[in-house]
């Protein structure tokens, strides 16, 4: 009589879940995102960052957000890098600090937030990095990737954003050491980066926070060390730029903030959701991270959607032209009319900090579609950082003009298709359905066809019409 064993490998999931001490039933919540395995002088590595499925819930406070971007090593089965966790978000145009200088906040979700003896920093747009030495190999990684210095941002590698500017030195560690004993989390903010920010003028590296770095499973949420506010330190060569914006225990106004007011509060529109404000990160007394946006800003973000690359996003955000009316007048301003010669002799004179006209609602019942693509991208033009404003203004001055070149350049059926295989696809669908309608014309279905096409979809096809990308 035999038996017959059978042995079991640990999938790569159940190591990380003992690692990091979690239930089996979160298994769902958290996932994979990046791998790196490799040999140095050090030893063997096998890397492995986790983020949750969710992107949401990093904003709502969800009870897993510490381990956003977190990296064990599965040879030693530790912790390599710490996280600073989700960053629940809060919209607000004003903070209110009680009797002792703690912030009371209502979150996403309708919650009541206690920030505790809070640390408050200017929001920066950009990247996190984390610098660390692991193993005798110097690393540069953001919350995505383990190794990021081969990662785009827009064109250009996040790497050489890094460098210009001013980062190099913050990725250098001291060549005897065979791994550093804390994480250094900073904010890279490059002008390439800026969506909608409206008060930085120059790219930099700032450093956000300072954390040990916990090699066991005993503690891996362990508490930030925020480097003293207002302060300049230099600590094994790493320098703290900029500081706290003010000291809640000491200054009890509604609105608060004395270098941030000027952009919290606005006297030259009655519509605080549209245009101005900016966001702030506060850090309560356990180190936890809170992302604090004005309305306005929040705003900018929905039009602006992260996406780096801004004309893209104008011709996606035109989608909003075809909205119902009631939601349409909820979201997209009433802008005073003004031509693009006049808008660009304004914009030649200083960036638009302002809409140099009245500001107002939309009016409900703004029809037909042309009017209402036209309030759009004049609210586009408010929402961008300054510095991208005279390319988006450009771009929407040829808008009609180039999208007039698609429908031209399909009547033309000896002008060569697109050398894209997805762009070639539609070029062939439009041609194909426009042709096939007995009761209209071609030429009368293509122009039904395309004044439903927007989008990246009329992005690409631009893009192939006049030779521009």
């Amino acid at each position: 009589m035999s038996a017959i064993f059978t042995l079991t490998q640990k999938s790569e999931t159940d190591v990380i879940r003992e690692i990091l001490g979690l239930a089996q039933e979160d298994d769902a919540n958290w996932m994979i995102i990046d791998s790196e395995s490799m040999k140095t002088t050090g030893g063997e590595m096998k890397l492995r960052m986790v983020g949750l499925t969710d992107q949401k819930d990093y904003e709502t406070g969800n009870r897993l957000g510490w381990m956003r971007g977190l990296i064990v090593d599965l040879t030693e089965n530790v912790v390599v890098c710490s996280s600073l966790g989700g960053s629940p978000l809060i919209v607000t145009d004003h903070l209110t600090p009680d009797a002792n200088g703690d912030l009371v906040l209502t979150d996403l979700d309708g919650a009541t937030v206690l920030v505790a003896e809070p640390v408050i920093l200017r929001g920066e747009e950009g990247a996190i990095v984390r610098t660390y030495k692991y193993k005798g190999m110097n690393f540069f990684s953001t919350y995505k990737n383990i190794r990021a210095e081969n990662c785009f941002w827009g064109d250009k590698k996040t790497y050489d954003l890094w460098i210009e500017s001013g980062g190099e030195d913050y990725t250098k560690f001291d060549s005897l050491l065979e791994t550093s004993t804390n994480i250094h989390f900073w904010m890279l903010t490059h002008k390439n980066m800026w969506l909608c920010n409206k008060w930085r003028k120059k790219s930099e590296v700032v450093l956000i926070a300072i954390k040990n770095v916990p090699r066991g499973i005993d503690d891996a949420k362990d508490i930030t060390e925020i480097p003293d506010p207002g302060l300049d330190i230099d600590t094994a060569n790493f320098h703290l730029r900029g500081g706290e914006l003010f000291d809640p225990s000491t200054n009890t106004e509604n609105v608060f903030v004395p270098e941030f007011a000027v952009l919290l509060t606005d006297e030259k529109t009655s519509l605080q959701n549209f245009f101005v404000g900016e966001f702030l990160l506060v850090f309560d007394n356990t180190g936890k991270m809170y992302r604090i946006e004005h309305p306005g800003y929040h705003w900018r973000q929905a039009m602006c959607n992260q996406n780096p690359n801004v004309v893209r996003q104008l011709y996606i955000a035109s989608e909003l032209s075809f909205s119902r009316a009631s939601s349409f007048h909820q979201f997209i301003p009433f802008l005073q009319g003004f031509s693009d010669g006049n808008l660009q002799k304004a914009l030649a004179e200083g960036p638009l900090v302002h809409w140099p006209g009245q500001v107002g609602l939309s009016d409900e019942s703004q029809q037909p579609h042309e009017p209402s693509l036209r309030a759009v991208h004049k609210a586009f033009l408010m929402a961008v950082t300054f510095s991208k404003q005279q390319l988006v203004l450009d771009a929407i001055s040829t808008y009609r003009h180039d999208t007039k070149m698609v429908f031209t350049k399909l009547m033309d059926m000896t002008y060569p298709v697109s050398s894209t295989p997805f762009v070639a696809k539609r070029i062939t669908q439009l041609r194909t359905v426009a042709g096939t309608s007995k009761r209209l014309s071609y030429e009368e279905n293509l122009k039904n066809l395309l004044e439903k096409e927007y989008g990246t979809s009329m992005y690409n096809l631009v893009g192939w019409a006049t030779g521009k990308w």
